[in-house]
């Protein structure tokens, strides 16, 4: 049996019990950007690595269903194999909102500067000053230790980092 798009979607939403109506993307190996699948035979021939798009007006949501990785055969393909390369799904962001977020660990230089920095506003409440490099940096360890968590923090979650 070959594989088809409709019937990969099909597998999806038995494998992964989605009950809306969704889009699929993969990522282009040549461009490493999403593109929309419309024929299993766009996607690479090792792995592929896919996307599924809930349409906006859609309730339900599971930010855990982002990217999933799986092998894709070009060749003629019975459903036991298109079960086991289901099962092969890696999903990302599995681990629940944390009670108390914990703070990355930043690069030597930059955890030198904020202990300076301490160090100068406990003896004379001078405050610090950081590059925009070093805002950078912070604010990207931050955003990549949130988004281990959620690809859409709400404010809540927001709030208790700022407040560690």
């Amino acid at each position: 049996m070959k594989v088809t798009f409709h019937g990969l979607k099909e597998v999806l939403r038995s494998k992964l019990q989605l009950r809306d109506s969704f889009a699929l993307q993969y990522e282009d190996n040549d461009f490493h950007d999403f593109c929309n699948l419309t024929s299993v035979t766009d996607l690479p021939k090792d792995k592929a690595t896919l996307k599924i798009l809930f349409s906006p007006s859609d309730t339900f949501s599971d930010s855990s269903l982002d990217n999933a990785v799986l092998p894709v055969s070009h060749s003629p393909s019975t459903s036991t194999q298109m079960s086991s390369c289901v099962s092969e799904i890696k999903l990302s962001r599995s681990n629940p909102w944390p009670a108390a977020f914990s703070i990355p660990t930043f690069s030597y230089d930059v955890e030198l500067r904020l202990k300076h920095g301490n160090g100068a506003y406990s003896t004379d409440g001078t405050l610090l000053t950081m590059s925009r490099e070093m805002q950078t940096e912070i604010l990207g360890k931050l955003a990549e230790a949130v988004f281990a968590y959620k690809a859409y923090p709400d404010k809540e979650d927001i709030k208790s980092v700022a407040l560690v």
